[in-house]
């Protein structure tokens, strides 16, 4: 067929494509003469609605903006609406919204002055209106019993300088003001996210934890401290004073640097280093066999500094979480119900241990942060001492109920489950549970359909984030759970060369990519496991969803290697025909294309997807194969290309809702080349413009040095350069 011609210049013509998005030809014909853009006239008299949207183009529009038009523009804003306190009491809180978006960032062009004085005067004038502002703000989100309200004004303010204990302390005053338990789940849920502000990170705080440990049956006892991803704390274990689990890094060296001579060359040489480092580091993380007697509590002492351990990287993540390990039974977690705080601490009966936080290693009384009962398997994404932390407890357990009511739970309907995930309800609620207290929220999900419905992959993902930790294969399961009911997976287009909302890359990678991460470093093992049990369906076919979250997965073990000769292996099979050999080569077109890692690369995957399209058979598996020639190819900027592939195979799609997308994906990759070509004139206009500045700069060096050979040379060039 003529469209697909050889393969050698396909890839020629598509990477020609890819490099002229980013190309910018000096030597271009001459653009209009710009303009630049400003408010029609009368533009003073507009109301609020009116006055904003016109200011919304007008900072929108590409040309250099006339600097005074704008001071002019925002000093009206902040004089007839931001100032207004009866504008910022009752006006509708979209419209508000986007005034504070809009000029709340533009303020500085209000500070005049001819000296630094009268700078610095106005400056403080600028920053009293704001702090008017904000005052008045957060009067009308505390009067307003709809937290909904409070949460969008929330995060324009927090965009705009309104801190985190501003933040913070606002959900506090509103909740004494109003009945939050009377709050739906997504409102309660806000307030988790504003509470959760702590004044110290995580690299900054110890923890001691005290009490009892007590075995259900006599034996021995491995103990085991849990891998996390954002890098282990280091810790030291005591079981009847004796210390039988240090995780401290040697007090030689570092870490375990001193096993490599240089820097990585490369990131996979980084990624096998570092496995071979969690590998030698291994043991430290290990107890020897301790023999424990069944009712006997045995005392235990804790310490933890969440600043130095294995694979330090996010440094507001850190916690402890321990498991143990029984003759030839699997690890699992440490319950609640084997730890019992002191005596003297306590009422009887009570289970979890005496923690006590530390601003410092000294463990000191003059460095106690705070004091409290808790279990000890603690997996926290913010500091653990929260600056309002009895109100953010009560708010987590509140919803905490709710997520595991079955009864509640039973009546959701996916439109409302989709509701809960969007908000990141069940996240929120995770991030502040021990991680013992989190697997009922996971059993939950795996209980109810409707729940699993409302998850897409992204969301997964950020739920796996609180949740991947567990032992006994948890996580796994829900993931299997998922891609059950997940539908078939199709590719679309978007814009390359970023990660903007609607770019290729968040479309379509990043949702699998935030699953993918979690099964990598120790846990990397069991997603090997699941490429045996499930990447081929019975019906032949590739599992894409796990295919694709897979090769971010070993992309990031430096193991892509494996996966693809998987692939390789299925399509060399010659039984292989029809849907099923179209599944494993778009999966093989996506590993191709995700290979590189950061911006995806849709150009490697061409050939397979091409493959795809002419050996599916049936017409559900035609069109998701033309859909996935269709993004790549759009998403690259050929409009044409998509124009003719859908006349050559559109034909052939016949459902109503598949027909209507075929004229959506034209619409779309029209749109998308006519932005390509835009960014090239912005970008030569862009290009032209600082090679006529140095060119003016030279010229004036030229002319200061009397250098008149250079001068003329510099006129000439400057007199062939397009305005």
């Amino acid at each position: 067929m003529a469209l697909f011609v050889r393969a050698q210049s396909r890839m020629f013509f598509a990477a020609a494509a890819w490099l002229s998005l980013g190309m910018c030809f000096f030597a271009d014909a001459a653009v209009a003469q710009e303009v630049r853009p400003a408010l029609p006239e009368g533009w003073q008299q507009l109301d609020a609605a009116g006055f904003v949207a016109a200011a919304r183009q007008l900072f929108a529009a590409p040309l250099p903006p006339d600097t005074a038009h704008h001071r002019e523009v925002v000093a009206h804003a902040w004089s007839q609406f931001l100032g207004d306190a009866d504008f910022v009491a009752t006006a509708d809180r979209e419209l508000l919204v986007q005034a504070i978006e809009l000029f709340v960032s533009r303020r500085s062009r209000l500070v005049t002055g001819a000296t630094d004085e009268e700078r610095a005067a106005s400056q403080a004038q600028v920053e009293a209106a704001l702090t008017t502002l904000n005052q008045r703000v957060r009067a009308r989100m505390l009067a307003n019993a709809d937290y909904t309200d409070a949460r969008t004004l929330i995060a324009t303010l927090g965009a705009n300088g309104w801190s985190g204990a501003e933040q913070a302390q606002f959900a506090a005053d509103w909740m004494q003001a109003h009945d939050w338990r009377a709050l739906p789940l997504v409102g309660r849920s806000a307030l988790v996210e504003h509470l959760s502000y702590a004044e110290l990170r995580w690299s900054q705080i110890s923890a001691r934890w005290t009490g009892f440990l007590t075995a259900p049956v006599t034996g021995e006892y491995t103990l085991v401290q849990l891998p996390f991803h954002d890098g282990d704390s280091a810790a030291k274990v005591w079981i009847n004073n004796e210390l039988v689990l240090n995780s401290w890094p040697p007090a030689d060296q570092s870490a375990d640097e001193e096993r490599w001579s240089g820097q990585p060359k490369t990131r996979k040489e980084a990624t096998l280093r570092a496995a071979a480092d969690r590998a030698a580091a291994a043991a430290r993380f290990r107890s020897s066999p301790l023999a424990l007697t069944a009712d006997q509590p045995a005392a235990v002492r804790i310490e933890l500094w969440a600043g130095q351990g294995r694979g330090r990287v996010n440094q507001d993540a850190g916690g402890l979480a321990l498991a143990w390990e029984r003759g030839t039974a699997n690890q699992e977690l440490i319950p609640p119900s084997a730890w019992t705080p002191p005596p003297d601490f306590a009422a009887a009966g009570a289970m979890g241990l005496k923690a006590e936080y530390f601003s410092d290693t000294s463990f000191t009384a003059a460095a106690l942060l705070a004091t409290r009962l808790e279990p000890l398997d603690r997996l926290w994404h913010t500091a653990p001492v929260a600056v309002h932390d009895a109100e953010l407890r009560a708010v987590v357990y509140s919803l905490q109920v709710d997520l595991t009511n079955d009864d509640y739970l039973a009546n959701l309907t996916a439109a409302e489950s989709r509701a809960l995930h969007q908000a990141g309800v069940w996240r929120h609620v995770a991030r502040h549970l021990s991680l013992g207290e989190r697997a009922p929220l996971l059993h939950a999900m795996l209980a109810h359909q409707a729940v699993l419905e409302g998850l897409d992959a992204r969301q997964l993902g950020e739920f796996l984030e609180t949740t991947y930790a567990l032992p006994g294969g948890q996580p796994v399961a829900l993931v299997i759970a998922w891609l059950e009911g997940q539908p078939p997976v199709e590719s679309r287009l978007g814009r390359l060369r970023d990660r903007e909302a609607d770019s290729y890359w968040v479309r379509n990678n990043l949702p699998f990519e935030s699953i993918g991460r979690w099964f990598t470093g120790p846990y990397f093992d069991e997603l090997v496991k699941l490429w045996d049990e499930r990447l081929a369906r019975p019906s032949g076919e590739c599992e894409l969803a796990l295919a694709y979250l897979s090769v971010h997965a070993a992309v990031e073990e430096g193991r892509l290697t494996e996966l693809q000769e998987r692939m390789n292996a299925a399509l060399a099979n010659e039984q292989l025909s029809g849907d099923a050999r179209a599944s494993w080569l778009t999966a093989r077109a996506y590993l191709r294309a995700a290979a590189l890692g950061g911006v995806p690369f849709p150009a490697k995957g061409l050939a397979d997807r091409e493959e795809a399209l002419l050996v599916a058979e049936s017409p559900a598996a035609r069109y998701r194969a033309l859909a996935e020639l269709v993004a790549a190819w759009a998403s690259m900027g050929e409009a044409e290309r998509v124009r003719q592939l859908i006349q050559d195979f559109g034909q052939n799609v016949t459902g109503e809702t598949e027909r209507a997308a075929l004229t959506a994906w034209q619409q779309e990759a029209d749109a998308l080349a006519a932005y390509y070509a835009e960014g090239e004139v912005r970008q030569r206009t862009a290009q032209r413009a600082s090679r006529r500045q140095t060119l003016e700069r030279r010229l004036d060096q030229a002319q200061a040095r009397g250098d008149e050979a250079e001068v003329g040379q510099l006129r000439q060039l400057l007199s062939h350069l397009p305005e």
